[in-house]
């Protein structure tokens, strides 16, 4: 979980597009071998001042979900035209 205080939306979805392109563009070793290409999904939502930490959390997975079924080495949020 990534918390950005006093960030909103567009700076949100600007800094974690950045993460994501940096891990898929990345390079990993594991006991001496490369791994394959590694990606990341990512489901990104706006704090709203009525939820809770709970319901929250429960909204960023169901975007993560959305950014897998969706194709992967995405980001997903609330109301983003597909």
């Amino acid at each position: 979980m990534l918390i950005l205080p006093q960030t909103l939306l567009p700076g949100a979805i600007s800094a974690v597009e950045r993460l994501r392109e940096a891990v898929a563009s990345a390079s990993f070793e594991y006991d001496g071998g490369a791994l394959p290409q590694v990606t990341v999904s990512l489901g990104l939502v706006e704090l709203e001042r009525s939820a809770d930490s709970l319901e929250l959390i429960a909204r960023a997975d169901d975007a993560l979900y959305a950014a897998k079924q969706s194709g992967r080495n995405r980001t997903e949020w609330p109301g983003r035209d597909r």
